[in-house]
């Protein structure tokens, strides 16, 4: 079966493997002169040995609008392994929100067990590796476009931005002006002579407008 070795010489049993039930080992003598032959049964259970899991880490990533984590199981290290045997882990891991930030929690579950030994193991009830840590980088936006109110002549240069257009959010995200950002802007100024200018009229004129998260 796998499970069990026994010596014929000297009914020593070796335990190879853990079992997935009782295994019969059946023992017998020939008779002779002063004993007549016999025949013993005995039923063996191997249980699987209980293995704790800790060294899961996971890797960093920019905000994609998702708690998803990528773990990184290759390190892993296994308490209670016997030497010699071969175990590797799975699990999965999610951040505790999506939100972008450093040193953040990953919640690990769904450990499972892989590799040669991996039948011979079973996941301890307690102790094992519930969370690591890794960050969330804030996702890149472009501000492609920003809309001018249209003023009546004032004496002043001042101008309000009423939108910008923004590129780059995720899954559909919307920021909204004044609540999720902010916006400055120079004063207009001639685009020939780069100074300041209040005037009305037709005359192009220029700004530069400032975003801020």
């Amino acid at each position: 079966t796998g499970v069990a070795t026994v010596n014929a010489d000297t009914g020593e049993v070796t335990i190879l493997a853990a079992s997935t039930g009782g295994v019969i080992i059946t023992a017998s003598t020939e008779g002779t002169n002063n004993y007549s032959s016999a025949t013993a049964s005995y039923t063996l259970t191997v249980a699987k040995k209980a293995i704790t899991v800790s060294g899961i880490t996971a890797a960093d990533k920019t905000y994609d609008g998702k708690t998803t984590a990528t773990l990184d199981c290759s390190k892993a290290t296994f308490g209670g392994k016997l030497d010699g045997d071969t175990l590797t882990v799975t699990a999965t891991g999610a951040f505790e929100n999506k939100n972008a930030g450093t040193g953040k929690t990953v919640n690990i579950a769904d450990l499972k067990l892989t590799g040669t030994s991996a039948g011979n193991y079973k996941l301890a009830t307690s102790g094992q590796q519930t969370t690591t840590t890794a960050s969330i980088t804030p996702a890149k936006l472009s501000f492609i476009n920003a809309v001018i109110a249209e003023k009546t002549y004032d004496g002043t240069a001042t101008a309000t931005v009423t939108r910008v257009e923004i590129t780059g959010l995720i899954n559909g995200e919307t920021l909204t002006k004044d609540t999720d950002y902010t916006v400055s802007s120079t004063p207009y100024k001639d685009t020939k002579t780069g100074e300041e200018s209040a005037d009305a009229g037709e005359k192009t004129k220029m700004l530069s407008v400032t975003v801020t998260l």
